[in-house]
């Protein structure tokens, strides 16, 4: 599973109910330890760096470079540049980077007023 939202932003910014949301996760896959493969979940959900995302891996991953492997993936002019211009690290953010990522998180998964106090998850978001 992949978090659309990584799951150490959301804990930072204040949306820690996002780390079970079934609209914060898609599935991607990933190496096994020991046998080679594509790991979709490093080329596509983080653009190859853990520390990073691709806020577009839904879109991505179904459409942009679906079917793809590995090595078509890494010489993709379209990946090529997603990547130099993906999702800075959470500790390299400013403070009006923080809120921008924060909004934009509150905008595509809305916070309910139960799932603020913790008491619930929040509704599965339909697209």
């Amino acid at each position: 599973m992949h978090h659309i939202f990584p799951l150490h932003y959301c804990i930072a910014l204040g949306r820690p109910d996002l780390e079970l949301d079934d609209g914060n996760l898609i599935t991607l896959c990933e190496d096994e330890a020991g046998k080679p493969g594509q790991n979709h979940h490093l080329l596509v959900g983080h653009l190859d760096d853990f520390e990073s995302s691709n806020l577009a891996v839904v879109e991505d991953a179904a459409r942009t470079f679906h079917g793809m492997d590995a090595t078509a993936i890494n010489s993709d002019l379209t990946w090529l540049r997603k990547k130099a211009s993906r999702l800075r690290p959470l500790q390299q953010m400013t403070a009006a980077d923080k809120e921008a990522f924060r909004e934009a998180m509150n905008r595509r998964l809305p916070l309910v007023p139960a799932a603020k106090a913790g008491l619930i998850a929040r509704p599965h978001a339909t697209e």
